[in-house]
């Protein structure tokens, strides 16, 4: 009986590849060579091809363990293992310190890199993004991922060093108070802005549609301060809203309990922040039986010697976190501000679509803002902020070295070079490291920063007094100016100075600094004053320009102290008792 074989429909399809596992080929291998297997039996008892097997024990094909080094058909590889290596750890280490490669730039890396080895020429086509796909299935660790945004001050002060020091002044203050086994004493209070106009969450569409999606006005901000325990304790949000004149209606649908003032900005300020510990977290939080640890960031609301005094009346303790270390210090900030501020753009997205028309306003934003507070600043988020912080428990090793390796390059060297490797010896991919920064001088001087303890007595001389600041203030009815009858002119005034020419005694402040006492060593160093004799005289408006020596390193007017009148960038100046 013969069957008739019909013709099929189509192209046929293409019988898949290696379809036999290769850890038992391996296997089969070592049999035939260690125990002397016949290659027939042993791939009968493995279930490989017979024919591959075969060839590798004649040495036609290479026997290797690893899949990833079995030989393939097609054309061979740009670079070796051992190559592809060095693209994978140079690739770890640029993206570790926050320089790393787009898909665009590691093509360019890699076409570089293959001609720095005379695998390629200068004139042959760069690497295509299937070379780039196939590097991904050989190195499966590789990837593309979209990084998080790290400013550079942080970048520099996030270092070892810091969070050393900062996590053994921690541990001294905790066991100082006895805080180590009592987390419901371990506060958090932190401030975070939220716009009117909310950000939208995707939206269901038909593919090919562009979907928008109808927002507020842009507003001013409204800022939520937040506090919360390391044992998931929280207080209801203290809101500051901006304007002049208080409104209860400000506060309708908030979550119980919620608290409203009003500042001019609707940002927090020394003033604000007071009346936030004596009106709610003083009323919430008991302070009687226990002493209470309060972090904070190092914010000019935050730190000033009113805030100590009340410390040391309230039996509070108040620790400043390092500076620009908030993004992996600050409890609040790690793992409750970013669910808070998702849920509140959510609710926002709702009340837009359930009242069309309307739109989010400083009346009606109390009430979408405590919903997203009750979904963001939970008990659980708040415990295992602190646990990540490495807070409570107090455990210095949660905050991993990879979130302190872009501070590795910020050493604050002589060296003026970018790449510590430019020698004749090194290698292309050791040229393209960056392994040291160059250090910035300041253009002006920094204050010194106040972290750990403010009650201390190192911490207490550098506290200033808050600043005179007004929550909130009435509008008073401008006085009218008395009208002349007309015919009548008034005699001409005489010449009264005005105080915009008048150089005063008092030196003013920046906005990081509001001290009026100078140092020695910002005053000239010929004339040992803040400004030269010459300017006494009233009514004069003159910008007095400095230089610093390059020698002794001292500040000097230009032009009244020196014969020099002005000094470029570049250009290397010496004060007289270097002349």
């Amino acid at each position: 009986m013969s069957f008739l074989r019909l013709p099929t429909i189509g192209q046929n399809k293409k019988q898949s590849k290696r379809l036999y596992n290769t850890d038992l080929l391996w296997k089969a291998y070592r049999d035939v060579k260690d125990k002397g297997v016949s290659v027939y039996r042993a791939a009968r008892v493995y279930g490989v091809p017979e024919s591959t097997l075969r060839d590798r024990t004649l040495g036609l094909q290479p026997a290797v363990e690893s899949k990833v080094d079995l030989p393939r058909s097609g054309a061979s590889a740009v670079f070796t293992r051992e190559q592809e290596k060095q693209l994978v750890d140079h690739v770890s280490y640029m993206t570790g310190i926050g320089y790393g490669y787009t898909r665009h730039d590691f093509l360019n890396l890699a076409t570089d890199f293959a001609v720095s080895l005379g695998i390629r020429s200068v004139s042959d086509a760069q690497l295509t993004h299937s070379w780039f796909t196939g590097f991904k299935n050989r190195n499966p660790e590789v990837c593309l991922s979209k990084p998080q945004k790290l400013s550079l001050v942080r970048a520099r002060c996030t270092s070892k060093e810091v969070l050393d020091k900062y996590f053994e002044e921690l541990k001294n203050v905790m066991d100082k108070y006895d805080l180590t086994n009592h987390p419901e004493y371990i506060w958090n209070v932190d401030e975070t802005g939220l716009m009117m106009e909310h950000n939208p969450h995707h939206v269901v569409c038909i593919k090919g549609q562009t979907p928008q999606a109808v927002t507020s006005n842009r507003g001013k901000t409204v800022t939520v301060i937040a506090a919360g325990s390391a044992a998931g304790t929280r207080i209801p949000p203290f809101f500051v809203f901006p304007g002049k004149r208080w409104c209860d209606s400000l506060l309708e649908g908030a979550s119980p309990g919620s608290v409203g003032i009003m500042s001019e900005t609707g940002w927090s300020n020394s003033a604000v922040f007071l009346e936030f510990l004596n009106e709610h977290f003083k009323k919430l939080v008991p302070t009687s039986d226990h002493a209470v640890l309060v972090l904070f960031d190092g914010h000019k609301s935050h730190v000033n010697l009113t805030l100590s005094t009340w410390a040391a009346a309230n039996n509070v303790v108040f620790f400043v976190l390092p500076p620009h270390t908030s993004h992996i210090t600050q409890p609040l900030d790690v793992g409750c501000f970013g669910p808070l501020k998702n849920a509140y753009y959510s609710e926002c997205q709702t009340f837009m679509r359930r009242n069309p028309g309307m739109q989010v306003t400083r009346y009606n934003i109390a009430e979408l803002a405590g919903n997203a507070y009750n979904k963001g600043v939970t008990a659980g988020n708040l415990i295992s902020s602190f646990r990540k912080t490495g807070i409570y428990p107090l455990n210095r090793m949660e905050i991993s070295c990879q979130k302190t390796a872009p501070a590795t390059i910020y050493n604050g060297g002589d060296n003026n070079g970018i790449n510590a490797c430019n020698n004749e010896k090194s290698t292309f991919l050791d040229s393209k490291k960056i392994t040291v920064v160059p250090s910035v001088t300041p253009k002006r001087k920094v204050p010194p920063t106040i972290t750990g303890d403010i009650r201390s007595p190192s911490k207490k001389m550098l506290l200033k007094p808050a600043p005179s600041e007004k929550i909130s203030q009435k509008s008073e009815p401008k006085s009218k100016r008395k009208s002349e009858p007309k015919g009548k002119r008034s005699k001409p005034l005489s010449p009264v100075p005005c105080t915009s020419g008048v150089f005063n005694n008092v030196v003013s402040s920046d906005s990081e600094s509001e001290t009026s006492v100078i140092d020695e060593q910002d005053l000239c160093c010929v004339c040992h004053k803040a400004r030269p004799d010459a300017l006494n005289l009233d009514y004069i408006l003159e910008i007095v320009l400095w230089a610093q020596c390059d020698v002794c390193n001292h500040w000097t007017h230009l032009k009244f102290c020196s014969s020099v009148r002005c000094v470029r960038r570049g250009d290397t100046f010496l004060c007289p008792h270097c002349t």
